[in-house]
C-alpha cells in the first residue's frame, strides 16, 4: 500500500525525512501501549505532579496560558474572563 509523504511524521534522521510508520499506524500503536499500561502512566503523571508540585500549581492556576482567558462576545468585542482559582 502506498501513501502519500503527508500521512507520515517528520524524521530528520531518517533518509527521506519521514517516519517508517504512517501517522494512523503509529496513533494506533500509541493508543494500545497507553492502554496495556495505563496504571503505569497514571503513576508516572502522578509523581511528576508530587515533584513539582510548585510548578502543577502554577500551572493549574494560568491554565496554560500566559495572559488571563479571553472569550469573544457575540458583537465580536473581546470579553476577559475572571479566574476562579
Amino acid at each position: 500500500m502506498c501513501k502519500p509523504f503527508n500521512d507520515f511524521h517528520r524524521a530528520t534522521g531518517m533518509r527521506d525525512g519521514h517516519r517508517s510508520e504512517c501517522k494512523d499506524c503509529s496513533r494506533t500503536a500509541r493508543r494500545r501501549n497507553y492502554e496495556s499500561n495505563r496504571d503505569a502512566y497514571i503513576r508516572r503523571a502522578q509523581e511528576w505532579k508530587r515533584r513539582n508540585s510548585e510548578k502543577y500549581r502554577e500551572m493549574e492556576r494560568s491554565d496554560g496560558r500566559q495572559e488571563g482567558p479571553r472569550r469573544v462576545g457575540a458583537t465580536g468585542t473581546s470579553i476577559s474572563v475572571a479566574s476562579t482559582a
